[in-house]
């Protein structure tokens, strides 16, 4: 059974006249009609999840999150989360960095663990065992993220890349470990474009 639609056709082709006939003086009186239905029609996007801002540049694709906030009686704004961050042109895949030093993997008492973390997406990484045990395959461990930042991930191995090294898949445990994961990533995303921008070329994360 087709579920309903998100939007009416009418709704639909409300919005594509907007955005292919703006009008350049609105009338002062169309103006709080055009702001009341846009926010019923943001608002109801939002609620089922679907609003995100994309950019594209240099290969790389950002997919920030977008949410309708409203205080009080002032008029609802949009706020952009921490992005999804993708690379490639043909096939894409999430952007992965390479921290300078290793960022540690602690256990659920906040034991340091034998898994050091040298490649990380918001999807997975590549971990370094430095104890001589074979890994888990699926541990419950917290990222020590710089700044006493913690971040709770349930992770499941993909492959053994090497004799110490292993691909794990991640998920984090709750959506504000998701938050701090994915703001880790875009501030190391934007550290790496300032730096190539300054060098005068855009950077490339390694891998």
């Amino acid at each position: 059974m087709p579920s309903n639609p998100l939007l009416t056709q009418d709704e639909l082709d409300y919005i594509q006249q907007i955005l292919a006939d703006p009008p350049s003086r609105p009338q002062a009186e169309a103006q709080p009609k055009l702001g009341e239905q846009l926010s019923e029609l943001l608002g109801r996007l939002d609620e089922a999840g679907q609003l995100t801002l994309n950019t594209r540049q240099h290969e790389q694709h950002l997919s920030f999150p977008l949410h309708l906030v409203r205080e009080g009686s002032d008029a609802p704004r949009l706020e952009l989360g921490a992005p999804q961050i993708f690379e490639g042109s043909n096939s894409e895949r999430p952007w992965r960095m390479s921290p300078s030093s290793p960022l540690q993997l602690l256990d659920e008492q906040g034991n340091t663990s034998d898994l050091q973390v040298v490649e990380l997406s918001h999807d997975g990484m590549l971990v370094h065992n430095t104890g001589s045990a074979t890994p888990a395959a699926n541990p419950t461990l917290r990222l020590l993220l710089p700044r006493q930042r913690l971040v709770c991930l349930q992770l499941w191995l993909v492959r053994r890349v090497s004799r110490k090294r292993y691909a794990y898949r991640l998920v984090a445990r709750q959506a504000k470990d998701e938050q701090l994961l994915l703001q880790y990533l875009f501030e190391q995303h934007q550290a790496l474009q300032h730096n190539g921008a300054a060098a005068g070329q855009p950077h490339r994360a390694a891998g």
